[in-house]
């Protein structure tokens, strides 16, 4: 079974052939599934969990700030983004409290 991501958002299961709702969605990218773009045939999976989380703060829960910070942080150190950018001035290091 594929999930595919049509260009109007609505994700469509190959393998039930119809489209889901977003909790099936959601239960089934936590298993690990992930969903292809059906005019690209690239990874939409990322994308599409990122939606989910914005839908969640739309609705008041999701994670805090603090949380969506590190996420970025950890990518973009991942990505050796930070230190070629020097947008980051202030490493999560720098920020915790003196023991």
């Amino acid at each position: 079974m594929a999930l595919l991501k049509y260009p109007n958002r609505r994700i469509y299961d190959t393998g039930l052939h119809q489209y889901i709702t977003v909790p099936k969605l959601r239960e089934r990218l936590l298993k690990g599934e992930t969903v292809k773009h059906k005019t690209t045939g690239l990874d939409a999976t990322a994308e599409v969990l990122a939606g989910l989380v914005v839908k969640d703060l739309r609705q008041g829960r999701g994670p805090g700030p603090q949380a969506l910070r590190s996420l970025i942080e950890d990518y973009s150190l991942s990505r050796g983004q930070l230190a070629a950018s020097g947008d980051v001035s202030v490493s999560r290091d720098a920020q915790k409290p003196a023991s």
